[in-house]
């Protein structure tokens, strides 16, 4: 039942992650826009991003019970530590690609040196906040566990993030291999017609 439970959440997580990856036109390409599915572009925004947090998050709680070891009691304190920890990091994570975003794009319209610099520096101090963030939501889980949970935590936290990662890798080679399959001539279509039969002469 626990795995047909985590291939479900996994396959949920598979199609909002696929949407996610789709990528907007700009706004200023109002002919653009319109090629975007109506659905696709109301899925788009913060609200979607809360339901892959909230999958991402029933990923992790899946099967943290069994694989920490952790009692009735510990489990139910854990949950909302380990909650918090992830909202702490997701809203990090998410707040520093905006950053980078949009040092990419100062960069790509040639932006002054000072403004630039001004968005580097906002960069380094947000990660320095993020993580200070971070560790202090991680010591609240720490601070939950014994010695050999906590251990168990860190392992389970870098099977957990490989596994989306794989997911997210999957979903973003799939779009790429379609296109390189559907663009790549088939084996008959490499080979040509077949070579004209000589014809015999005709009799005078």
């Amino acid at each position: 039942m626990k795995d047909w439970k985590n291939l479900l959440l996994l396959g949920l997580a598979l199609v909002v992650l696929l949407i996610c990856s789709i990528p907007l036109p700009a706004q200023t390409d109002p002919a653009a826009a319109k090629r975007v599915p109506p659905d696709v572009q109301m899925q788009r925004g913060p609200h979607h991003e809360n339901d892959v947090h909230q999958l991402i998050e029933a990923i992790y709680i899946s099967r943290l019970q069994e694989d920490l070891k952790l009692t009735d009691e510990q489990y139910a304190s854990l949950i909302p530590a380990v909650k918090n920890f992830l909202r702490v990091r997701h809203s990090g994570a998410r707040l520093k690609n905006q950053r980078e975003r949009e040092l990419n794009l100062m960069l790509k319209e040639g932006a002054p040196s000072e403004q630039v610099q001004a968005k580097l520096n906002e960069l380094e101090q947000l990660k320095k906040q993020i993580e200070k963030d971070v560790e202090t939501a991680q010591n609240v889980v720490n601070a939950k566990l014994d010695v050999n949970q906590r251990a168990l935590f860190h392992q389970y936290q870098q099977n957990v993030d490989q596994r989306i990662n794989r997911m997210i890798q999957q979903i973003r080679e799939g779009p790429r291999r379609q296109r390189r399959e559907g663009n790549t001539p088939s084996t008959e279509e490499k080979k040509g017609p077949p070579p004209a039969q000589p014809q015999p002469p005709n009799p005078d």
